[in-house]
C-alpha cells in the first residue's frame, strides 16, 4: 500500500511540475521570434520541441531574449511572464540571466545555492547602449563597495546621486527601486 501511494504522489507531482511553465518564446538575433511547445537546454544549444513534436536545435548565440510564462505557486491558475536576456558579463562571455527590471538601464540577477549554504546572487545593470553588463552587487556581507560603484555608474544623473547619498540605506535589498527610479527620472 505504502508503495502505491508513494508512486502515485511522484507521478501527480510529476505531472504538476511539468505544467509549471508554458508559452516559451525565443527572440533570435536575426529578428525572428520563435514559439514552442517545449525547451531543453543543453550544453551549447536549446533544444526547440514544436507543436507537431519535431525537434530544431537554436544555438545561444543566435538569440538574445527568451519568454515563459510560470505558474505563480504551485496549484495557482495564476501565471506571470518571466524574460530573460543574454548578458555579456565580461571578456565576451554571455549569460542568460533574468530580468528583473526593464528600461533604459536593465536590472539582472544571477546566482545560486549549492548543498548545505546559504544562496548567493550577484546583480548586474546594464543600459540598452553598453555591451558589458557592470556588476552592482551581491547578496553577500562581503561586498562593500556597492554604494562607490552605484555613484559611479549613475554619475550622469544627479537626481540619483543625492537619493543613493540620503535615502537607500540597504542599497542591495533596494536596487529594483533605485534602477526603477534612475528609469523614471534621469534620461
Amino acid at each position: 500500500m505504502k508503495k502505491v501511494f508513494l508512486f502515485t504522489f511522484i507521478f501527480i507531482s510529476w505531472l504538476c511540475l511539468g505544467q509549471n511553465q508554458k508559452n516559451f518564446t525565443f527572440f533570435k538575433n536575426n529578428g525572428e521570434k520563435i514559439v514552442v511547445q517545449d525547451r531543453k537546454f543543453k550544453s551549447d544549444h536549446v533544444l526547440l520541441i514544436n507543436d507537431d513534436g519535431s525537434n530544431q536545435k537554436l544555438y545561444y548565440h543566435d538569440f538574445y531574449r527568451y519568454e515563459y510564462d510560470i505558474r505563480k505557486s504551485g496549484i495557482s491558475k495564476i501565471y506571470l511572464r518571466n524574460i530573460q536576456e543574454m548578458v555579456c558579463i565580461e571578456d565576451n562571455t554571455y549569460y542568460l540571466l533574468p530580468l528583473i527590471v526593464e528600461g533604459d538601464c536593465n536590472l539582472y540577477s544571477s546566482g545560486g545555492a549549492m548543498a548545505y549554504s546559504v544562496a548567493t546572487f550577484s546583480y548586474f545593470i546594464k543600459r540598452k547602449e553598453e555591451k558589458v553588463a557592470t556588476k552592482i552587487g551581491t547578496t553577500n556581507l562581503i561586498s562593500k563597495n556597492f554604494k562607490a560603484v552605484a555613484m559611479d555608474y549613475f554619475s550622469d544623473c544627479k537626481k540619483m546621486e543625492e537619493k543613493i547619498k540620503k535615502r537607500f540605506k540597504k542599497k542591495r535589498k533596494r536596487l529594483i527601486e533605485i534602477v526603477e527610479f534612475y528609469n523614471s527620472n534621469c534620461e
